[in-house]
Order: C-alpha cells, then structure tokens, then sequence
C-alpha cells in the first residue's frame, strides 16, 4: 500500500513540474525583436535595433557590435540591403568607415567585431540603402567606452575592503570575544 501510494506522489508531482513548465512558457513575454535588449530607432518605417556585447564596453578591448534593421510593418528583417557602419569621436571627427557584406547580414541581422583604443563617448552612425530606394536611411548610436584603469582600481579597492573586512572579523573574534 505504502509503494503504490509513493508512486501515485511520484507521478503526481512529475504532472505538476510539467503543468509548472508550462505555465511558465505561457508567462514568459514573447518579442519579435531580433535583438532583446540594447537601444531601438525608428527612421522612415525601418526599425534599427543595436546592441553592444559585452554591454560595458572597455578602451582597447575587442567587443560585438550587433545590429538588426527590419521593417517597422512587417517586423521582419531587411535583406538585400547595403551596409555602411561610420564611427566618430565626441568632437564629430570620423574614426572608422566600415562597409558590411552582404553576405554578412541574415534576415537584417549582422555584427562587427570592433577595438576603441580610448575611452570616451562615441557615436556609431549605421546607413543602409535598399535595393528599392536610392536615397540611404540612417541613424546614430551612442556608445561609452570605460577606461580600463577604473575597472581595475575599483577591483582593487574592492578587494582591499573585503581583505579589511575579514581580517577585522578575525581579530574580533580572537582578540575582543575572549
């Protein structure tokens, strides 16, 4: 009686985890985007979508560029489109001009590996020109790129604070609790 009741429970709570499962697909949002997260713009009925991977970017770190340009009635991805991607420094002067292939860019989908050699505010202007128009689309992005000097002070500091903290506790407990 005991066995079969032990497995009934197993059973049930099989059911429940699925059910529980389940639900929670159902919970979930569900988006569209090509890219969840990062900044989204919308120009002349073309959605552009970019985001930076890793989100904090860092001076002479290799970080993605990612982009996704679709069309704002459909929410599907461009295809057949040219690709010029221009960086400039906070004083407007261009840095780079990079032009991606086409065969590079899926259902408006593409990244670039990029290298900002300094810290500071940059903005990335991505232009696109369809096979059915003449004239280009773009837009801006700004990007912050940290100077790899406060990201490394600030691990220091950290851990000199928890070092600190944990040799006051030990002091504490043989000194002071005796």
């Amino acid at each position: 009686m005991n066995c079969i009741t032990f497995k009934l429970l197993k059973a049930l709570q099989c059911i429940l985890k699925i059910f529980l499962l389940l639900l929670l697909l159902l919970i979930i949002p569900h988006s569209d985007a090509h890219i969840l997260g990062g900044s989204q713009i919308e120009v002349n009925q073309v959605i552009f979508q970019f985001l930076t991977d890793p989100a904090f970017v860092v001076e002479d770190e290799d970080f993605y560029l990612s982009f996704s340009v679709q069309d704002a009635a459909t929410e599907k991805g461009l295809e057949n489109i040219q690709v010029t991607i221009i960086f400039y420094d906070n004083n407007g002067r261009i840095l780079d001009t990079i032009d991606v292939k086409g065969n590079e860019i899926i259902k408006g989908d593409f990244a670039i590996k990029y290298n900002f050699e300094n810290d500071g505010v940059y903005d990335v202007k991505i232009s696109i020109l369809k096979e059915s128009d003449a004239a280009t689309i773009d837009t801006q992005f700004r990007i912050l790129v940290a100077n790899k000097s406060i990201l490394e002070d600030s691990s220091f500091i950290i851990g000199i604070v928890i070092t600190s903290i944990v040799i006051g506790l030990i002091i504490k407990n043989r000194v002071i609790d005796r």
